[in-house]
């Protein structure tokens, strides 16, 4: 069915028994539902999509039904969620915008928006809830960590327990509101000890404490209110192993002898009925008769006398007054035989004053420990020295009448020889007032050197022996003071001074016997005065390919530079020949200069380019000459380049004078602001003006033309 005008239904509907209906619109078409009067709404075709166009409202409706819709002329859009309730759905109205991942739990970011992150986490097949984690593994899964903070907290700020945790509704561990802990089992570990630390308090157990394993006690056990009372035999221990203590205070060892391996304080009597024994290998042993055996040192508080026993350890120390009084003791030659070490720490007298005592051995040492413990050797009248190198017995002291002073002998001539080694006199050198010289002052000093004849001078330095390959003297000056200084008759002549200046007291010459002088440095060599030559016809050599510059600190005067056979000379200030020419010997560019801007001559100066005996070509500028009498002012340039000639000042004059031809051509329009000319000619050229008149004055005569003069038009007024 076509149908070309309207099509109206008026109370019936417009079926189809089909499973569609397609109600179809020309290609970007308008499909309108309206009321009659009214577009309620557009279907929009946008070719491949249609787009829903709703009438906007200009106020909002006051009632709806759910799931209505309309918008209104700000471009919001409305949903109408329950009757009579409308919800702005747009993103500038109210709508909730944002996205998370599939099991994210949604959180808001903003009054509109809401974000999801792995780590709030809701596994929704096994309803397990997550924190720090998308993999939770427990109905309630907390892990990671907070900067230090503990990872969860129960704060609960009424009266009521912090945690109660329940297995099938009962309650089988509380912690309650004081932070106390009751809880309904064992209190175990899954691995290592449990460790209850009352953080310098005390741990108190109210009710009976059983112990079924084995008790670690690392602490002190102790009754706070009298005496720690274990009201049971004890087995330290084991039943089968160790010590049995009764509550009669009897202990014994169960399975063989007590033994203590402590220090023991007993302060009251000790009675052992049988033999008693120290150390594990019985080192030490008082059998019941009082026989008193050891392997070690029996060192005694003060000092005893022991009667009637022999001395056979080891050592014997901290001897104050040994009394040997028993037929027992060991003597040979009425001496006392000591076979072991005698170590005393105070004073040792041997003999009683009027006693000859000889000490000999294979070795014999006398040592002293400490800085200031000394040996001293006294005796009433000599001592005697001697050893394998003397041919008979020598007295430390005697008149040894072969020393220069006649001092006495070994311990005086070691005296001599000391003060002489320091300077006191009777040796090579003398010490006086912190100076050291030759006693002889004749006497001529050598270093590195054994051969006489090579001492030619009084101070004589050289090395004669293996290379050091380092310097034969090094002068190291620590003050402010000069480094060396060399005099003739006690007047300075040359310093080298601190700063490693070399300093000439006087006028002064460096000369060389033979060959070159070379002044090399790292830097810069720097004449701080005039330099001046004495020679007749001096002459400044430069190396091949050296260049040689005069700097004033700042920038380069003048600068030599060696080319071979020719040489160039540089100049950074300004050039001054005073009275002199520049001249050249043979063909050459006497200026040659890739400057900007040269100026030649000042207010005060003639310049003169050439004169009446030059017939060659003077070119300025850039150009190629046009003939052998030719002066050329031009450039090579390109482009709009500029030629100026004189200045814009009234009081210049510029003369151009030539033979009877003059000629200006330009391949433009040639501007002249004011020209007095005395000859005015113009071939097959336009004279004109660009702006104003064109006045042509004869100042006292009239104004000819040879030709008929066409004037075209009329003088302005």
């Amino acid at each position: 069915m076509t149908i070309s005008g309207d099509l109206a239904v008026n109370g019936g509907d417009i079926t189809t028994t089909a499973t569609g209906l397609n109600i179809d619109v020309a290609n970007t078409g308008t499909f309108f539902f309206r009321d009659g009067t009214n577009n309620l709404f557009r279907i929009l075709d946008g070719g491949a999509f249609g787009t829903v166009l709703l009438t906007t409202a200009a106020s909002q409706p006051a009632t709806c039904t759910e799931g209505e819709l309309y918008a209104d002329d700000n471009g919001n859009l409305y949903y109408c969620e329950a009757t009579n309730t409308w919800v702005d759905i747009t993103q500038t109205g109210g709508n909730v915008s944002g996205s998370a991942a599939s099991g994210q739990v949604a959180y808001w970011t903003g009054s509109s928006t809401i974000a999801g992150n792995n780590n709030f986490f809701l596994d929704t097949t096994n309803f397990l809830l997550g924190v720090g984690t998308n993999a939770p593994a427990h109905r309630l899964h907390v892990t990671t960590g907070y900067a230090g903070n503990a990872l969860a907290v129960f704060n609960e700020t009424l009266g009521n327990d912090i945690l109660v945790a329940s297995a099938s509704s009962t309650t089988r561990v509380r912690i309650t509101n004081a932070g106390n802990i009751y809880l309904t089992g064992t209190l175990n570990t899954v691995s290592g000890n449990l460790i209850i630390d009352s953080a310098g308090g005390s741990t108190t157990v109210s009710d009976n404490f059983v112990v079924t394993g084995t008790s670690d006690l690392q602490g002190n056990v102790s009754d706070s209110g009298g005496n720690l009372v274990l009201d049971d035999t004890v087995d330290i221990g084991s039943a089968t192993s160790g010590i049995n203590v009764t509550t009669a205070g009897v202990i014994s060892d169960i399975d063989g002898n007590v033994s203590i391996s402590d220090n023991t304080d007993i302060t009251g009597a000790l009675d052992v009925s049988s033999t008693l024994t120290v150390g594990s290998s019985n080192q030490f042993q008082v059998d019941a008769s009082g026989n008193v055996t050891t392997t070690g040192t029996i060192t005694a508080a003060t000092d005893e006398t022991i009667n009637g026993i022999d001395i056979s350890a080891a050592a014997v120390s901290d001897i104050v007054s040994l009394t040997l009084t028993t037929a027992g003791n060991s003597w040979t030659s009425s001496a006392l035989t000591v076979g072991v070490t005698l170590d005393a720490n105070g004073q040792v007298d041997l003999g009683d004053g009027g006693d000859t005592i000889a000490v000999s051995g294979t070795t014999l040492s006398l040592t002293s420990n400490g800085a200031t413990n000394d040996i001293t050797a006294t005796s009433a009248d000599d001592i005697i020295f001697d050893d394998l190198q003397l041919s008979s017995p020598i007295q430390m002291t005697d008149v040894d009448t072969s020393l220069p002073n006649s001092n006495l002998g070994i311990v005086d001539a070691i005296n001599d020889a000391w003060n002489a080694a320091i300077g006191g006199g009777g040796g090579l050198w003398t010490l006086s007032s912190g100076t050291v010289y030759p006693t002889t002052i004749t006497n001529r000093v050598g270093i590195g050197t054994t051969t006489a004849a090579n001492i030619i001078s009084m101070l004589y330095v050289t090395n004669d022996s293996t290379a050091t390959g380092k310097s034969v003297a090094i002068f190291n000056q620590t003050e402010s003071e000069d480094i060396l200084t060399a005099s003739a008759s006690g007047t300075p002549r040359l310093t080298l001074t601190s700063a490693g200046n070399l300093q000439f007291h006087q006028a002064s010459s460096i000369t060389t016997t033979t060959g070159n002088l070379t002044l090399d440095s790292a830097g810069s060599t720097v004449f701080a005065d005039d330099l001046s030559w004495t020679d007749a016809s001096p002459t400044l050599t430069l190396n091949n390919g050296v260049t040689f510059n005069i700097f004033d600190g700042t920038q380069n005067l003048l600068t030599l530079t060696d080319q071979g056979a020719t040489a160039d000379l540089t100049i950074s200030g300004d050039l001054t020949v005073s009275g002199g020419d520049i001249t050249s010997a043979a063909a050459a560019n006497l200026l040659n200069t890739v400057s900007t801007t040269i100026n030649f001559g000042s207010a005060a100066t003639t310049l003169n380019i050439a004169d009446a005996a030059i017939t060659g070509t003077i070119d300025i500028g850039g150009v190629t000459a046009d003939g052998a009498t030719t002066i050329n002012i031009a450039t090579n340039g390109t482009s709009a380049d500029t030629i100026a000639i004189g200045n814009s000042t009234a009081a210049t004059t510029l003369a151009l004078t030539g033979g009877d031809d003059w000629s200006v051509t330009t391949t433009g329009i040639g501007t002249f602001t004011q020209v007095n000319v005395d000859n005015l000619r113009l071939d097959a050229n336009t004279f004109s003006s660009t702006s104003g008149d064109i006045t042509i004055d004869a100042f006292d005569g009239n104004v000819l033309s040879g030709d008929a003069f066409n004037v075209g038009g009329a003088a302005a007024a």
